[in-house]
């Protein structure tokens, strides 16, 4: 998947999920994404609500497959590219899965982000080591070129991580863009080719 594939992949399943659920638009790393209108917005959060009482993972993907947003979006890609935001929306979805052990809630902590962020919370006591397998970042490999053609300092570049062994930056989506980024980090990455779980620290 290429790092702008990535970045659009992102921006929809954010938008579809994490924002409906949340209410408010979160970080998204086009600078002129616009979400579905209000309508669908209220159609999407009665799928999901449903997918939260229910668990019905088939069923609530065929929906937000067929929501309006998605099937605009998605007709313009082939079949590879499908597969690989299917793949990255249940990703999201998964966040909501009663056996997940986490899910999402509003941050208001960072002001850069308005009062208007997101965080992932534990649902379930983790214990050290476990690994957290439905939380998971996806990877996306940056050249020079597009460092400078996708991202904008201190608006976008909110989830890019140096990779010291590869010598070069790195996108990291997904709902693992969703953990505690500060000074004293509470997780650990276990890369696995072009995602990583995340790793209670032992």
């Amino acid at each position: 998947m290429t790092a702008q594939e990535l970045c659009d992949n992102d921006d929809l399943a954010t938008s579809v999920i994490v924002d409906t659920m949340l209410g408010f638009k979160t970080h998204k790393m086009s600078l002129s994404y616009e979400p579905p209108d209000a309508r669908e917005r209220r159609k999407l959060k009665k799928v999901l609500k449903a997918y939260i009482r229910e668990q019905n993972l088939s069923n609530t993907m065929a929906k937000l497959l067929r929501a309006p947003c998605v099937c605009s979006f998605m007709c313009q890609l082939d079949m590879r590219q499908q597969i690989n935001f299917r793949d990255h929306l249940l990703r999201f979805l998964q966040m909501f899965d009663a056996n997940a052990g986490f899910t999402i809630h509003r941050c208001t902590r960072y002001k850069a982000e308005k009062r208007h962020g997101a965080m992932l919370v534990v649902t379930k006591p983790w214990r050290k080591g476990d690994v957290i397998e439905s939380l998971v970042g996806v990877i996306g490999e940056l050249s020079a070129d597009e460092e400078l053609h996708l991202l904008r300092k201190d608006v976008n570049d909110f989830s890019v991580m140096y990779s010291t062994r590869k010598k070069r930056a790195q996108l990291w989506l997904g709902p693992g863009a969703y953990i505690n980024h500060d000074c004293r980090p509470n997780c650990t990455f276990v890369a696995n080719g072009p995602t990583a779980v995340i790793q209670v620290p032992s």
